[in-house]
């Protein structure tokens, strides 16, 4: 998921987004990485309400208070796009 081209990457987001909620935990290191951090909202938090909901207090960090990497990179935006989805 570090490198979304690599092939084998779109064949685990399908599997590792149904995980949901228990790969929570492991997210935590990657919220370090800013483009590491936009694949993984994207294609892993964005399609699993339940990993949405478990990580949620990042996702409100990243979404009112981002660094100017995520910004740069994006992340505010998504970041607000699945809290948007989640609430609606």
């Amino acid at each position: 998921m570090q490198d979304i081209n690599w092939p084998v990457a779109k064949v685990l987001i399908p599997f590792l987004a149904g995980i949901g909620e228990p790969l929570a935990p492991h997210l935590r290191m990657i919220f370090e990485d800013h483009v590491w951090k936009y694949w993984v909202l994207d294609k892993l938090v964005a399609p699993s309400p339940n990993l949405a909901l478990a990580v949620e207090p990042y996702l409100l960090r990243m979404a009112l208070d981002p660094s100017s990497g995520e910004t740069e990179e994006g992340i505010d935006e998504i970041a607000r796009k699945i809290l948007a989805k989640k609430a609606a």
